[in-house]
């Protein structure tokens, strides 16, 4: 259970890096910060992140 919970945490990052982004709330290094804390937690888990997986296909 807890590697679901920190993969749901990983996503949540992503998506908050992308629309903080977007909407002006974040800057590009808090974006890129919040993305690579999101792609260490798959890492960590040993998951590719379903935003790769998407780009690859």
């Amino acid at each position: 259970m807890p590697v679901v919970k920190a993969l749901a945490m990983a996503d949540e990052r992503h998506a908050l890096a992308g629309a903080g982004l977007v909407s002006g709330d974040y800057g590009l290094s808090t974006s890129k910060r919040l993305r690579s804390e999101a792609a260490a937690i798959y890492a960590i888990a040993g998951v590719t992140p379903r935003w790769q997986a998407e780009a690859a296909r």
